[in-house]
């Protein structure tokens, strides 16, 4: 980031330089048009007086130009200070975004680790129950009749999901001749 703000500033000097390159350049050929106008005011015998205003006139407009320029110069200064602060600003909180989002990424692997460490407890509920304790696992609450899978074929089952109040189920298989 760093980086960033040395080129931002490196081409915000590179633009100042060229402003003054060509604002000096400007004043050159606005100083040699002027001259010329001079010599040809001399050669019609201008007064020593039209010539005296004339380069006072020229003096007053190049302080003016030097003025504006040194106003431009301290805006841009300004302005570049003001972004390499916002820049500095920028990189601090994208810092502290990136250590958030590290910590966020630890503690999804922890929980990852975690709820594939319990996998082996949670019931598919696509799958037929194979006791009570599956069906207690699966929401069932209320006592009742309920068909499980056996080992060779569908059972029926009753499940007492109340009885001793510690939550341990019972579950008494039902033989029915038909």
């Amino acid at each position: 980031m760093r980086s960033d703000v040395r080129k931002t500033f490196s081409e915000l000097s590179t633009n100042l330089n060229a402003n003054s390159q060509q604002l000096g350049h400007e004043l050159k050929t606005t100083e040699g048009k002027l001259r010329n106008e001079l010599r040809e005011t001399s050669s019609y015998k201008a007064s020593t007086s039209d010539l005296s205003n004339l380069g006072k006139e020229l003096r007053d407009e190049l302080k003016k130009t030097r003025v504006e320029f040194s106003k431009t110069v301290n805006e841009l200064t300004i302005n570049l200070n003001a972004t390499s602060k916002k820049l500095e600003t920028t990189t601090t909180n994208l810092a502290l975004a990136r250590s958030e989002l590290s910590g966020t990424k630890s503690i999804i692997a922890d929980l990852t680790t975690k709820l594939n460490a319990r996998e082996d407890e949670i019931v598919n509920i696509r799958i037929m129950p194979t006791s009570c304790e599956d069906l207690r696992r699966m929401g069932q609450k209320i006592n009742g009749f309920f068909l499980v899978k056996g080992s060779k074929k569908m059972e029926t089952v009753y499940c007492d999901f109340y009885s001793n109040g510690n939550g341990t189920t019972y579950q008494v298989y039902l033989l029915l001749f038909v």
